[in-house]
């Protein structure tokens, strides 16, 4: 799913929300976790629907410490 840069500050507030659902510190989104050539150490949290959209967002968080990109 692409993102439009006007709507990515909207999904990262939305994603901070998820986050505290999912009792995880940090939520990415699939276009994030793409972008960084799935080089994270990253688990899927399935997806999810946020306000503002009208289709399921891919979710992941981090594992661990990944290495720097």
């Amino acid at each position: 799913m692409k993102i439009s840069p006007a709507t990515r500050p909207m999904l990262a507030s939305r994603l901070v929300g998820v986050a505290k659902d999912k009792g995880v510190e940090i939520v990415l989104s699939g276009e994030t976790w793409e972008r960084a050539n799935r080089r994270l150490d990253a688990r899927s949290l399935g997806e999810t629907v946020v306000r503002g959209k009208s289709q399921p967002v891919p979710i992941f968080t981090l594992d661990r410490k990944s290495p720097p990109i």
